[in-house]
């Protein structure tokens, strides 16, 4: 452990292959499904992440620092192409050298995710750079500008025709049959709401409603997903509304977070603890 300026604790971490890193002392790493890693913070404000590979020798052979350059200068092409904000930077170093650029990248799944759990056994996943905090009566998760703004919520619908919709379907035995309950008692849902319902489709665990808020003059687009659950006698309704303003809805990064959010709501996950039964 070392003090940097008095302030910050950090350590050494190994990241395989002779790589190691610096990182603040209260950072955690974590090894991605697409080869890179991820560092940052507990609280998902700072992440960094990063891939390092050996690059196969040249024939005929070499010198280190020679193919050091060449693949630097396979970076800068990269960078040129993909775009950067401001200029490229270049360093020379004792081993090779340094590349430098700043990307306006759009959200992906390259991005890396981080699982929420909403409330109870409800999981959804946002990416990894978005910022998330608890408000009153949900979670508010955001992009690194403030932009898009999603909050979830979670409750029980107690509607009569939503319940009556689930009676007359019967107890759900499995996930097929879970579906087409979730479905009918969507279809009740969705005659409640005061959303313009696009579609409503069956999911793992029952039905999708999405729509968009009817709000004319609002500063801000507001598409929203219901992730409408039965149990044996009610409904658990996981509510996501994505708030972008209107000037951005369009803008190609915009675009990718609805659909980002929209893959996601649909792989939503139950997730119990060993010791929590659901009685409901």
């Amino acid at each position: 452990m070392s003090k940097t300026g008095g302030q910050l604790d950090t350590k050494l971490v190994e990241l395989g292959d002779d790589f190691s890193l610096v990182v603040p002392m209260d950072w955690t790493c974590a090894w991605l499904d697409d080869g890179r890693w991820q560092c940052g913070d507990r609280d998902g404000i700072f992440q960094c992440y990063f891939r390092h590979e050996i690059a196969p020798p040249t024939d005929p052979p070499a010198y280190p620092l020679n193919h050091a350059q060449r693949c630097l200068d396979i970076m800068r092409r990269w960078l040129e192409e993909l775009g950067t904000i401001g200029g490229i930077d270049e360093r020379r170093t004792i081993s090779g050298g340094i590349v430098h650029g700043i990307t306006e990248a759009l959200i992906n799944e390259g991005l890396g995710l981080r699982d929420l759990r909403l409330d109870g056994p409800v999981v959804v996943s946002v990416p990894a750079t978005w910022s998330v905090r608890q408000i009153e009566d949900g979670i508010l998760a955001q992009g690194p500008d403030g932009v898009p703004q999603l909050v979830a919520r979670v409750g029980h619908d107690d509607d009569d025709a939503v319940l009556r919709a689930i009676s007359e379907a019967g107890p759900a035995q499995n996930f097929s049959e879970m579906a087409e309950v979730g479905f009918r008692a969507a279809i009740a849902l969705a005659r409640t709401l005061a959303v313009v319902v696009s579609s409503i489709d069956r999911a793992e665990y029952g039905a999708i409603i999405a729509g968009e808020l009817d709000a004319p003059g609002a500063a801000d687009q507001r598409l929203v997903w219901y992730y409408v659950i039965p149990t044996r006698t009610r409904c658990i309704i996981a509510g996501l509304e994505l708030a972008i303003p209107l000037e951005l809805r369009d803008r190609p990064d915009m675009v990718e977070a609805k659909s980002m959010v929209a893959r996601e709501i649909a792989k939503l996950r139950l997730e119990f603890d060993d010791d929590n039964d659901d009685d409901d």
